[in-house]
């Protein structure tokens, strides 16, 4: 009760760094969402999507739209590099004046989003 509690109060001041720190957890969970959305798509089609949408469309070389939808306030910009790797994006626009990116890729390093995204398939922020 008492850790519920002091994680609330940390999230209910939307200018705190608790709140700040939340979103930014909110962001990472979307891209390891997404990853498994990317997943699912792989085992119908043979390979990645190429976006995101609300119904599943089939396609390869991109084409393809796989099923998911950010929380609130998070923006996620994906990119398909061929048939056997993918990089993404999350911003926010909840934490104004805030710079923090986050990403996650599956592919070789090569195709990292940042520097500081080390290890495929693990999300990490800049």
């Amino acid at each position: 009760m008492l850790v519920t509690a002091a994680l609330l109060s940390g999230c209910s001041d939307p200018t705190g760094v608790g709140y700040e720190n939340a979103i930014i957890a909110s962001m990472k969970s979307d891209l390891v969402e997404l990853l498994v959305a990317q997943d699912a798509f792989f085992v119908t089609n043979g390979d990645y999507a190429g976006s995101l949408g609300t119904w599943e469309i089939s396609g390869t070389g991109g084409a393809g739209v796989a099923i998911f939808t950010p929380s609130r306030g998070n923006v996620l910009t994906l990119t398909y590099r061929d048939p056997s790797s993918w990089t993404a994006t999350a911003t926010t626009y909840l934490v104004p004046g805030t710079a923090t990116v986050c990403g996650i890729y599956d592919s070789p390093l090569a195709a990292s989003p940042n520097a500081a995204v080390t290890s495929s398939r693990t999300a990490a922020c800049w």
